[in-house]
């Protein structure tokens, strides 16, 4: 028979260890290894049409520092160089995750000035050397334009499945339902843009 003390105390280590109920809006996540490498990609739409590949792999703490910076917690006036944060990203593009909470491997999505394409098929973008972007996206932080995520196998979009975002705006959990049917990363330019 257990006492309600051993009751409390299995309750409270419950809590702890990340068990109990989703609460406040964000999900709950056991803690990352933060020596455990993630891989950076960045794709760049470039002026000629065509889309530029460069990937890299960082730790995880230096992702999640790259976050902090980009939340604008943490910068110093010299900029992210001065923390020793080297990123292939910008702060004007889109951060795509593979995890919630703006963790784990990070797709960067960047429109040149002049650039002909505006959206990106994630089933090109390699993913980790195994398979591609699509139907990976489980976290957001926009850039400065406008756009959406969506599927569009087909070639037209659904617009049952898409997820349209505003500049600068963060999601950091989408919906699993969501995240099954996204394949396509659109960018519209901002007016505020060139």
């Amino acid at each position: 028979m257990r006492t309600p003390a051993i009751q409390a105390s299995a309750l409270a280590v419950w809590f702890l260890m990340g068990c109990g109920p989703h609460v406040g809006g964000e999900a709950a996540s056991p803690p990352d290894d933060l020596s455990e490498t993630v891989t950076e990609t960045a794709v760049r739409l470039m002026p000629d049409g065509s889309m530029r590949f460069e990937s890299r792999s960082l730790s995880r703490a230096e992702a999640q520092a790259q976050v902090a910076w980009r939340e604008g917690t943490d910068l110093p006036p010299q900029g992210p160089r001065a923390l020793g944060i080297d990123t292939l990203c910008r702060l004007s593009s889109l951060w795509l995750y593979d995890e919630p909470l703006n963790r784990g491997n990070r797709l960067c999505i960047l429109r040149e000035p002049n650039a002909l394409v505006d959206s990106v098929n994630l089933t090109q973008v390699p993913y980790n050397g195994t398979s591609t972007w699509a139907y990976k996206v489980r976290s957001f932080y926009s850039g400065d334009d406008k756009g959406s995520l969506g599927f569009c196998a087909s070639g037209t979009c659904d617009p049952a499945w898409t997820w349209s975002f505003g500049v600068q705006q963060q999601v950091r959990e989408m919906p699993l339902a969501n995240t099954a049917h996204i394949d396509t990363a659109t960018l519209r330019m901002s007016i505020s843009n060139p």
